[in-house]
């Protein structure tokens, strides 16, 4: 660091060549040092810090794009989901109409039971397509409210 560092120390000793006369000695010392040049080292922390913040703002820019991207595709999941909702629907009006045709014509003896049979065999599968249809819209929902944070669909 660019700080002074402060050094305090003391010292007691006893020593002499007569036993019934010791000698003592004491001494204290200050010292004060100072870096002038680090090498460098300062301003490689400075650089090091600066370069972490850099990372962390780019972190959270990637963040921010992958939420982003995160609702974008959800949202499109829902708006997809709709529009198969709606021509699930209109299939399954469209083969209601197909059955009625094929009654009709069956009752009046231009149709067989085949026809019939088979105008029954779509309905029951347009019927089943717009079920699951509704549940991947269900679904879809359900994951852009996960998405976005939600606890509930608004």
């Amino acid at each position: 660091s660019n700080h002074p560092a402060f050094r305090f120390g003391t010292d007691v000793s006893v020593g002499g060549t007569d036993l019934d006369r010791p000698a003592w000695t004491a001494s204290a010392g200050l010292s004060v040092s100072f870096d002038l040049l680090d090498g460098g080292a300062n301003a490689a922390r400075v650089r090091a810090d600066r370069a972490t913040v850099r990372a962390a703002e780019a972190q959270q820019q990637v963040l921010g794009q992958q939420t982003w991207l995160a609702v974008e595709q959800s949202r499109l999941a829902v708006r997809s989901a709709k529009a198969e909702l709606v021509a699930a629907g209109e299939a399954h009006a469209a083969s209601k109409q197909l059955l009625a045709l094929a009654e009709g014509r069956y009752t009046q003896g231009a149709g067989n039971s085949v026809e019939l049979a088979d105008a029954q065999l779509e309905l029951t599968s347009a019927a089943s397509r717009e079920v699951q249809a509704q549940l991947k819209l269900d679904l879809a929902r359900a994951q852009l409210v996960r998405t976005l944070g939600r606890t509930s669909w608004q």
